[in-house]
């Protein structure tokens, strides 16, 4: 049932919303959108599903001739053409009230396959096959079926079944090349078409081959660019054979070169496609498990490795990615465990050990977390330089990384560089918006930047920060007397000029410094401006306290 309420099957569903730009609904043309959002009549209208179930039906063999007297609900259509007593051919049926059964069953199962109901079409063909065991198309049939349905050792048996009883069966030939395929033996696809065609000339087989060819072809470069250390060349070549053909091998070797490129989320989920065709692919799990320990997640990395080594105990590369998974993670919590307790020396050592361990390039997630890390620890350190050089490594592999932008903002607000920390926070509050954290450092850098621009009442009155207000006075009297206007009365405009911003600030320095709230609020970095307001704040708070008693 559609968003909109209309009833339709979901293979046409499936199929519209597959369609180019945005699927309408045929009976009223407001827009389909998402599978997710349709659900199955028996959720959304139990009501309505029992009544559909209750609808009363014939045997839908009765269409192509067949003999059949059954009447019942629509829901026991199925159960009644699979049981094991109904037109089972057994008696003194002849061959050809058997053989009208057995096609009344195989369109029937031509039906459900269309409707993706492959476990249903499979049982279908199966009962067909009981009554016609000679009839090569009917195992043809049952291998597609099969092959949809992901059992591919089964669909193969049925290939060779078909072959056998008609070895110009070109439908049993092009799937069998499709099923060798789908368990990633393009090769083995390849030969097998090659051979059928010298036995039978035909246009399908010919395109088959041709589209197998050029997808052996384009792994072939691919393989040999990846080798050479061109992942983009190697990704570009298989893009060529995009959508030709569902292949493991294809898929594995697009995993391969998502890890290579740093995309480990798409190399995750095309090996899961894989491994759910074939749990007993080692080289999947190992890939997978190289995706997972190259994302950051050492623990899923080290558990897909082990698998890979289970299936295939002799496999070098998995062995050496396993050993290399587990030196990273154990370096990665041994870092932790320092950097809580505050030793960042340890720390930096045990992030160093992780990032040789893992062996990962290019643009890897778990480069820029290592390398953000490490820079955070040598910030505690106040080694400013290797701090920023990790911080460009790590935005390097993940220019969004937000832990190296900002621990590169504190290090420039820690060096005094206000003004750049705060440009660079700015852009990076825009990017993630409202990030508490982000907020606060840039408040901070704007804060720091006004303190560095406010005066020095201190070395203006040349006086020490801890100064008493007996030695604040003293010394404003003492230079108050050298820069008074009235002593420059006789000098230059520009003279005068200066003399009288020197007293103004002398003046603003005693009224700020002398009293001990507002010397609170520069001390703790505050401008004159600031300093008023919350001095002014704290008046009307006063004021409105005193009104309530």
């Amino acid at each position: 049932v559609t968003s909109c309420s209309h009833l339709f099957c979901q293979t046409c569903l499936e199929d519209w919303l597959q369609q180019a730009g945005s699927p309408r609904c045929p009976n009223c043309q407001a827009s389909l959108g998402a599978l997710e959002a349709t659900q199955e009549l028996a959720v959304v209208n139990p009501l309505a599903f029992r009544i559909l179930s209750r609808v009363q039906c014939r045997c839908p063999l009765t269409a192509s001739g067949v003999a059949c007297s059954w009447t019942g609900d629509y829901s026991d259509v199925m159960p009644h053409l699979t049981r094991c007593n109904a037109h089972s051919g057994e008696g003194n049926a002849s061959e050809a009230i058997k053989h009208a059964k057995a096609e009344g069953l195989k369109a029937e199962g031509n039906s459900r396959l269309e409707q993706r109901s492959y476990k249903e079409a499979e049982q279908l063909y199966t009962k067909a096959i009981g009554l016609k065991p000679d009839a090569a198309g009917l195992y043809a049939n049952r291998a597609v079926a099969r092959m949809l349905k992901g059992d591919h050792i089964e669909a193969i048996s049925d290939c060779h079944a078909s072959i056998s009883r008609d070895s110009l069966c070109i439908q049993a030939h092009t799937c069998m090349a499709r099923t060798l395929c789908q368990l990633g033996r393009i090769d083995d696809a390849v030969n097998h078409l090659s051979r059928a065609s010298q036995g039978a000339a035909h246009e399908a087989l010919d395109k088959e081959y041709a589209v197998l060819k050029t997808a052996q072809e384009a792994l072939a470069e691919a393989k040999e660019a990846f080798n050479q250390g061109d992942y983009d060349g190697a990704s570009e070549a298989l893009k060529e054979v995009q959508g030709l053909l569902p292949s493991a091998t294809l898929s594995l070797w697009r995993a391969k070169i998502n890890v290579a490129l740093g995309k480990t989320d798409a190399a995750i989920r095309q090996t899961l496609d894989i491994i759910k065709i074939d749990p007993t692919n080692s080289e999947a799990f190992m890939v997978r498990g190289e995706a997972y320990l190259f994302s950051g997640d050492c623990e899923q990395g080290t558990k897909h490795l082990k698998e890979a080594l289970h299936l295939n105990p002799d496999d070098r590369q998995a062995k050496d990615l396993f050993r290399r998974a587990k030196r990273t993670q154990n370096s990665v919590l041994s870092a932790q465990k320092e950097k809580t307790a505050r030793r960042f020396g340890a720390e930096i050592e045990y992030l160093t050990q992780a990032l040789d361990a893992c062996g990962a390039k290019g643009q890897a997630p778990i480069l820029a977390t290592l390398h953000s890390d490490r820079a955070l620890a040598y910030l505690h350190l106040k080694n400013f330089s290797a701090c920023y050089r990790d911080c460009y490594a790590a935005i390097s592999c993940q220019d969004d990384h937000r832990l190296a932008h900002l621990t590169r903002a504190k290090a420039l607000i820690a060096e005094g560089k206000t003004e750049q920390a705060g440009e660079e926070l700015e852009a990076l509050a825009k990017q993630f918006e409202r990030d508490e954290v982000i907020l606060y450092w840039l408040e901070k850098a704007e804060f720091e930047t006004k303190k560095k621009q406010r005066p020095d009442y201190y070395k203006i009155l040349n006086v020490s920060c801890i100064g008493s207000e007996r030695e604040i006075n003293s010394a404003y009297r003492t230079q108050a007397l050298s820069c008074h206007p009235d002593r420059y009365a006789g000098q230059s405009e520009e003279e005068q000029k200066q003399a009288e911003e020197r007293f103004k600030q002398l003046q603003e320095g005693l009224e700020i410094l002398s009293d001990p709230f507002k010397r609170q609020l520069y001390d703790e970095g505050y401008a004159k401006e600031a300093i008023d307001e919350r001095v002014e704040a704290a008046n009307r708070a006063a004021r409105k306290h005193s009104t309530r008693r």
